[in-house]
């Protein structure tokens, strides 16, 4: 299985980090290390991805990092990243 990036999903992941930089702390480096932990071990990935709460008729399925979620989806020997959603109420 090979792992790909959406160019929507980089772009919100960049964006999540650099807002992250302009705040006070290092959460930003934190979270950089957990989602290249899940993403660079794709057994581990398999394991802790899940469908979506409430939606599981959906063909993707989440990685929650934190109060970060992840988006999956897989398209035959391929697991897509799709998107990442930062917090609904930031902290």
């Amino acid at each position: 299985m090979t792992l790909q990036v959406t160019e929507f999903a980089r772009w919100q992941l960049r964006l999540t980090l650099q807002d992250l930089k302009r705040k006070p702390g290092n959460r930003h480096i934190e979270l950089e290390r957990q989602v290249r932990d899940v993403l660079l071990s794709l057994k581990s990935l398999d394991k802790r991805a899940t469908p979506i709460s409430g939606l599981s008729e959906l063909p993707y399925r989440e990685v929650v990092i934190g109060s970060y979620h992840l988006f999956f989806r897989t398209v035959e020997d391929t697991l897509w990243l799709v998107g990442l959603w930062p917090p609904l109420y930031p902290e």
